[in-house]
């Protein structure tokens, strides 16, 4: 039993070192083995026949009880194919299988399979290419929850890793990150539940010269967020852009995000016909620019509340009528004092 505990930490060790091989895109990659107790004997016999070779490992403990055989046939083929199958039976009906294959071109192939009483629970695949291109894959059962990695290089030099759980009950993770060629890294995080009863998904884009970072986010509330980080040409960073959507009645812009920048400017159709909302708490006073339509068809009895001095508050009335919004719509400036208020602890 105490050797079964460290399989199961192999088995862990091995998938989490899967799925980092898979999230850095690593090729040629070696499937580890069992770790065997220090104080175990193995004993080893051969046999070579024309071109196949068979070495079988007997390991006991010091007292002779049996821990695992490990049986290895290499051959070669008349086309100069190189294959190497390791087949290792455990105790209490587990098993730990290798396949490694290398071609006369350079290519590999390589599979583990990991077995108990004859059922998967681990699958392992890596295909290597010798121009640095290839793909490796990763599937495992540990209890209950089902995970899935893959990873691949094409050869444009695109890098693409994802990783997936599965806990059976509805509930599934996704975490996707592609790199291409020029640089430029998209990585999405996406967490979903059967029942609906939530559905998280987050989206970040970062460009080569790392002068702009994309986010969007989905939350459990149903709000989806869209922020861009950009640099200017004087190296600061600012919030460029918001979109949002939701089903909620307020939505508070705040004076800062994502890292503590400001919030310069509302993206064109960001609230457009929204009709959940009935109040819009702008608590910037360093926007800059609203885009076309941002408010276009929200509801008439909606309050917008804005967090500025008069010049400010004035200056920013003005850039959201300037957008398109229902002369309905009313207006407010709020202070410090009555930010507190309205928000108290914040």
């Amino acid at each position: 039993m105490k050797y079964m505990k460290k399989v199961t930490v192999f088995l862990m060790v091995l998938l989490i070192t899967v799925l980092m091989a898979g999230a850095t895109s690593a090729f040629a990659y070696d499937f580890p083995k069992p770790k065997l107790p220090e104080d175990s004997v193995t004993t080893s016999k051969t046999e070579k026949k024309k071109n196949k070779t068979v070495t079988v490992n007997i390991t006991t403990d010091k007292d002779g009880n049996f821990i695992q055989k490990e049986t290895i046939t290499e051959k070669i083929s008349k086309k100069g194919t190189k294959t190497v199958n390791t087949f290792i039976e455990m105790t209490e009906g587990m098993t730990y299988e290798i396949k490694e294959s290398e071609y006369p071109s350079g290519k590999t192939i390589s599979e583990a399979f990991l077995k108990q009483d004859g059922v998967l629970i681990q699958h392992l695949y890596e295909l290597a290419n010798p121009d640095n291109t290839g793909k490796l894959t990763s599937y495992s059962f540990v209890e209950g929850t089902e995970w899935y990695s893959e990873a691949s290089r094409k050869k444009d030099g695109t890098e693409y890793s994802m990783g997936k759980a599965d806990d059976g009950k509805g509930h599934t993770k996704l975490v996707e990150t592609t790199t291409k060629p020029d640089g430029t890294e998209i990585y999405i995080s996406k967490i979903t539940n059967a029942d609906t009863e939530y559905d998280k998904y987050e989206k970040k884009i970062t460009y080569p010269d790392k002068s702009s970072v994309e986010i969007i986010r989905k939350m459990d509330e149903g709000s989806l967020w869209s922020v861009k980080d950009v640099r200017d040409a004087d190296g600061t960073y600012h919030i460029s852009s918001v979109d949002y959507s939701a089903d909620g009645t307020e939505v508070v812009i705040d004076d800062y995000l994502y890292g503590n920048r400001p919030i310069n400017v509302i993206e064109k159709k960001a609230f457009k016909n929204n009709k959940t909302l009935k109040t819009i708490i702008i608590k910037s006073d360093k926007i800059t620019e609203v885009g076309k339509q941002a408010f276009k068809g929200i509801n008439t009895d909606v309050v917008i509340k804005i967090k500025a001095d008069e010049s400010n508050f004035n200056r920013i009335v003005k850039l959201i009528k300037k957008s398109g919004i229902n002369k309905k719509v009313t207006f407010e400036r709020i202070t410090d004092e009555e930010d507190e208020d309205i928000f108290p602890g914040l």
